[in-house]
């Protein structure tokens, strides 16, 4: 074999992509597990809410479902837009895979992001509520604010532990951890 072949056969051998790396393939098929997991875990909650309000018709569980089913609309389609393009990886390599990991990092903290600031706003929104209703204030009442207040301290540190998997991702594609508005 002549050394021009050989050399242009290392060359075509050298500029083919190479195999994603098990271990981000495992990643991404864990995150795919996870969304459609929370995907079923949605729709039983929903389901659940309206058949609690259909047994009980005119009650304030009627509010309570049509609560969870606006809050599933706007949080799921905001969910859906902000993880356009993070379906799959653009290719079978372990850039794509990297990419696609970090492209999928940002998306959850947007989303994270979106769902603790609505959070924000239900809270102030039912602090305001209390306040009107301050003589009807009841221990339950009052427990919900608790559990409102404790859900949104929960999405902040969920939110710092969202950010340190971003610069993880990014390291790993290699790029900054840039996210304007986040």
């Amino acid at each position: 074999m002549s050394l021009d072949l050989e050399r242009e056969r290392w060359r075509q051998e050298w500029s083919f992509d190479t195999e994603p790396l098990p271990e981000l393939t495992r990643r991404v098929r864990g995150q795919n597990r996870r969304l459609l997991a929370g995907g079923i875990a949605l729709a039983a909650c929903l389901a659940a809410a309206t058949v609690v309000a259909l047994r009980a018709p005119g009650s304030e569980w009627s509010g309570f479902a049509i609560g969870v089913w606006a809050a599933a609309v706007v949080g799921g389609g905001y969910a859906l837009w902000v993880r356009r393009g993070t379906w799959e990886p653009a290719a079978q390599t372990t850039h794509a895979y990297a990419d696609l990991l970090h492209r999928r990092a940002i998306a959850t903290l947007a989303k994270t992001v979106f769902l603790r600031r609505a959070l924000t706003v239900v809270l102030l929104a039912y602090g305001a509520l209390m306040v009107w209703n301050v003589p009807r204030l009841t221990p339950r009442t009052m427990a919900v604010a608790a559990l409102l207040a404790l859900e949104t301290m929960l999405f902040r540190a969920i939110e710092a532990r969202r950010r340190r998997a971003l610069d993880a991702a990014a390291r790993l594609a290699g790029r900054a951890s840039d996210t304007p508005g986040l």
